[in-house]
C-alpha cells in the first residue's frame, strides 16, 4: 500500500511540474508584452504557480490519507493566524500588493524619471521589486517603499 501511495504521489509531484511549465509556455506565448509588459506577465505566472503548487499539496496529503476536513481545518487554522499576523505586518503587504499593482498597470518603467513633489525625491528607476522601486537620485540610491506610489503625486517622465 505504501508503495501505491508513494508512486502516486511521484506521479502527482511530476504532473504539478509538467503543469507549471506549460502555464508558463502558455503565458509566454499567449499573454502579450505589450499589453502586460513583462512584469505583469512574470506576476500571472507567479500567482499561477503557487495556485498550481497548492492543489498539488492538498492532492498529496489525500493520497496519503489525510482527510479533507482534517486538511481544511488545518487551512483555516493557518488563515486565522495569518489573519492575526496580518495586522502586524500591514506596511510590508501593502508594499507587497502595491508592487504587484505597479507591476500590472505599467505606470512606471525602468529608465523613467519619478518624481515625488510633496518629498522632493527625484531620480531615475533602476530596479522595480515586490517591496520597493530603487532610484538612482543625484547623491545615490534611494528606496522607495511602493505604496508611495498610490499615496502621493507622483510626475513620471518616460
Amino acid at each position: 500500500m505504501a508503495y501505491i501511495k508513494l508512486g502516486l504521489t511521484a506521479i502527482a509531484v511530476l504532473l504539478c511540474f509538467i503543469l507549471i511549465r506549460i502555464i508558463r509556455a502558455l503565458v509566454n506565448r499567449r499573454l502579450s508584452a505589450k499589453v502586460l509588459g513583462e512584469e505583469g506577465k512574470s506576476a500571472v505566472y507567479r500567482i499561477s504557480r503557487i495556485a498550481v503548487i497548492v492543489f498539488f499539496v492538498i492532492a498529496i496529503t489525500a493520497i496519503w490519507g489525510f482527510s479533507l476536513q482534517n486538511i481544511w481545518i488545518v487551512i483555516t487554522s493557518a488563515l486565522g493566524i495569518l489573519a492575526v499576523a496580518f495586522f502586524a505586518v500591514w506596511s510590508i503587504l501593502s508594499n507587497i500588493i502595491a508592487g504587484l499593482l505597479l507591476s500590472l498597470s505599467r505606470k512606471i518603467h525602468i529608465g523613467d524619471t519619478i518624481t515625488f513633489p510633496e518629498e522632493k525625491i527625484s531620480g531615475t528607476v533602476e530596479e522595480i521589486s515586490y517591496l520597493i522601486v530603487v532610484l538612482r537620485g543625484r547623491k545615490g540610491h534611494i528606496h522607495v517603499p511602493n505604496n508611495l506610489f498610490f499615496q502621493r503625486i507622483i510626475i513620471v517622465k518616460h
